[in-house]
């Protein structure tokens, strides 16, 4: 479904942000033809957006935002921190968000309050701000789009609003670092996402298809090894080999070992011993290239082809090839991932696994 571009901006009081928005959907409404006069104003969530690059980070949230609103209409509040600017200022202003409807449906239309804090502000005085702005009753999601943001007083204080915290692994300046300092919140029970997780999804959907069959299933207790291939020199791409790695062992319980001096992760499913190992390739044509997983007289694995959205889906058992097959690895942008991701409401067991997994294969 298109949308269309956003009403013009009306730069508020913020004590009149109340007013302001109940006068910016009269207008909505007024300014609509016959055709189109039926508006609904829908919200299913608050969203709030906080980024430490001013204007810089505010407008490529907004052009998401504005994708989001006929999957997930929402209260948007986007703020904008510039603590380098000589001058303190706190401004906010109000926009709508609307998709062009289907034929005799009504117009949907989501709200955005934006507010832009420049200079030496003191974080309890924006949080504080932000508390009443969010529609009750509704979950509320905090995207955070860089990750230094994470660590910052602000960061930590609308955080005790927020349902769930979504981050991007990719937006740290270390993302194996990230890894531990997500798991470390997770533990302290904040529901976290990784848009990072997100864009394995693909890769975990073929991998688990490979023993979709019933006669392979049980070559799942009998691995003995697998490889990922990553690209080298790239950190994200090391830490999405990680939580791949993280992913399949708890799904089948494995439990971790230690090292070996050749830097393979040994795991030990039962009493049975399985190793690990994550091989850097400078020649990757995608962060993660590939996996395998060796079996006793089996051998599955879904390797990058030579575009980045293809991969090449294999089963080989007793020395005979089964399948060999191409497959679409789905590629998907920030505002593909952030939808995925604003579904979640509860505990995401199977990410959390995952992710304490993969920090504790991380080297000590």
């Amino acid at each position: 479904m298109a949308s269309i571009p956003p009403l013009e901006q009306v730069r508020v009081d913020i004590r009149a942000i109340e007013r302001e928005l109940t006068a910016i959907w009269k207008s909505v409404a007024d300014g609509r033809d016959d055709a189109r006069a039926a508006v609904t104003r829908t919200c299913v969530l608050n969203l709030l957006v906080l980024s430490f690059q001013g204007m810089k980070g505010i407008d490529p949230a907004t052009a998401i935002i504005d994708r989001l609103t006929s999957q997930h209409p929402n209260r948007a509040i986007v703020i904008g921190v510039n603590e380098g600017a000589s001058e303190p200022l706190l401004d906010a202003w109000v926009q709508a968000h609307c998709q062009m409807p289907a034929p005799g449906r009504p117009q949907v239309c989501c709200e955005q309050i934006t507010i832009e804090a420049r200079g030496a502000l003191d974080a309890g005085q924006i949080s504080g701000l932000v508390l009443p702005l969010l529609v009750p009753d509704l979950p509320v999601m905090l995207w955070l789009p860089e990750g230094a943001a994470l660590d910052h007083e602000l960061t930590r204080r609308v955080r005790g609003f927020a349902d769930r915290v979504i981050v991007d692994t990719a937006s740290f300046t270390d993302p194996l670092a990230a890894l531990r300092q997500i798991s470390a919140l997770s533990d302290e029970h904040v529901e976290i996402s990784d848009l990072t997780w997100g864009r394995l999804t693909a890769w975990r959907e073929l991998v688990a298809q490979l023993f979709d069959a019933h006669d392979h299933q049980a070559y799942l207790a009998k691995v003995e090894r697998m490889t990922i291939d990553y690209l080298a020199g790239d950190a994200t791409a090391h830490a999405q080999a990680l939580l791949l790695a993280g992913w399949f062992a708890s799904r089948l319980h494995w439990q971790y070992i230690g090292h070996t001096a050749a830097d393979t992760i040994q795991m030990e499913h039962g009493d049975r011993p399985v190793g690990i190992e994550l091989r850097p390739r400078p020649d990757a044509a995608a962060p993660v290239a590939g996996i395998e997983i060796f079996c006793t007289r089996g051998r599955f694995g879904v390797i990058c082809d030579a575009a980045p959205d293809r991969a090449i889906a294999t089963v080989d058992i007793s020395g005979r090839r089964q399948v060999r097959q191409t497959a679409r690895l789905d590629l998907f942008d920030n505002a593909d991932l952030l939808a995925h991701e604003l579904r979640l409401l509860g505990h995401d067991t199977t990410y959390n696994d995952a992710l304490h997994l993969a920090v504790a294969m991380l080297h000590p």
